[in-house]
């Protein structure tokens, strides 16, 4: 029997399976995934310039980066919230909700600035919904933003009556306005993935939203506020989906009270393709 005074000892051969902690080789993985993609996504464009010659042709090349921009602004507001092991199945809801306020607005000579703060602030305030179902009041963020996505269904025919909106004037101007060949909508989507892809990985803030998704128990032994992580990661995507529902209302007219069909399935896709983790925890914007 052990003295009171004694303690175990732990044999420097350790029975603990290596894998209890992540491997170098796993982590390096993870590294290379960005680039992979990178060059698969290349391999099918290559692939699909062979078949049809005009495809690569640099006019048909913006449109695709275009088309991509308003997915890329929300996907990247989706991985810091996937990252945190959550999911929002609203966004196309959301998007759709500040593109009409943007729009009504518009229509009653707003100027361009503060159409934007509409679309952010609005959609902030849809998140803050979800972020307080789920982190507020415990309830799984898959059925919360289920309940959300009809619920923001049917503020749109509450606000509109079921009638389009036109878009016209200076918020058209807006987003037909290019630079260096790309159009407004193309540098806010470089610029909010840049400022993501930053905050995420080199802010404390941002590196937050992984300790919460790796394991919110130990995150809250360290003194990371988890549920706030989780309420705060919702408002983000929120506002960015704001801003996506700003940057559709200044390139599409009519604007029709109605969600984009598959429109969320879309950005988890590109989230969950680009490597970021289902279950939190892990991946990057750049893969995104």
């Amino acid at each position: 029997m052990l003295e009171p005074t004694q303690r175990p000892t732990i044999a420097a051969t350790s029975t603990i399976p290596a894998k209890a902690a992540p491997s170098a080789a796993a982590d390096s993985f993870w590294r290379r995934r960005e680039v992979v993609i990178a060059g698969a996504t290349l391999l099918l464009l290559l692939i699909s310039g062979v078949f049809r010659a005009d495809f690569l042709s640099p006019q048909n090349l913006r449109d695709l980066i275009l088309n991509a921009s308003i997915p890329a602004v929300v996907a990247a507001g989706m991985t810091a919230l996937i990252v945190a092991a959550e999911i929002d199945i609203s966004v196309g809801a959301v998007l759709a909700v500040c593109a009409v306020a943007v729009a009504m607005f518009a229509r009653s000579g707003a100027p361009v600035p503060a159409l934007l703060l509409v679309g952010v602030g609005l959609g902030a305030v849809l998140g803050s919904i979800n972020g307080f179902l789920t982190a507020g009041l415990r309830v799984p963020s898959i059925v919360a933003t289920l309940a959300t996505l009809g619920a923001f269904r049917g503020l749109l025919v509450l606000i509109t009556g079921g009638d389009s909106i036109a878009v016209s004037g200076p918020l058209a101007d807006a987003g037909s306005a290019q630079f260096l060949g790309f159009t407004m909508p193309v540098w806010a989507a470089v610029a909010v993935c840049a400022g993501m892809a930053l905050y995420l990985a080199r802010t404390r803030p941002g590196r937050h939203h992984y300790a919460v998704g790796s394991n919110p128990r130990s995150a809250e032994l360290s003194g990371i506020p988890a549920r706030w992580v989780t309420f705060r990661s919702f408002v983000l995507l929120g506002a960015l989906t704001g801003v996506a529902g700003f940057l559709f209302a200044s390139r599409f007219s009519p604007i029709y009270p109605k969600a984009t069909p598959g429109f969320e399935l879309e950005v988890i896709t590109a989230v969950v393709v680009g490597g970021t983790d289902i279950f939190g925890g892990r991946g990057t914007v750049v893969g995104t």
